[in-house]
């Protein structure tokens, strides 16, 4: 389902995943003092009870997998790989346009 991350803005000091859909309302964060926690906002909204322990360990290389990708994801560098993207796929439309017309030309 959607998540978002979260990041202490003044000094980086711990990094979150909320996941909220139909079936799950969690909290996951990771300090940079290494330690975790994990709430269910579920049936803890106020966060009072840390439940990491009761996580099994496929869940928490998931959720862990989750804060990874977040930390190293770039809005910037996402933009501009998705522009070259772009520019190499009009670049290979004009070429296919300008083959095209070069061989009706040479059948006329």
């Amino acid at each position: 389902g959607p998540f978002c991350a979260c990041t202490n803005s003044n000094n980086n000091t711990y990094w979150c995943v909320r996941n909220i859909n139909s079936t799950h309302n969690y909290l996951y964060c990771e300090y940079v003092t290494g330690m975790l926690t994990y709430f269910d906002l579920k049936v803890d909204p106020f966060q009072l009870r840390n439940l990491l322990y009761t996580l099994t360990d496929t869940d928490l290389n998931y959720m862990h997998r989750q804060v990874a990708k977040l930390r190293s994801y770039s809005g910037k560098k996402r933009f501009l790989e998705r522009r070259l993207r772009k520019q190499k796929l009009q670049k290979n439309r004009l070429r296919q346009v300008k083959r095209r017309n070069k061989r009706s030309l040479s059948v006329k």
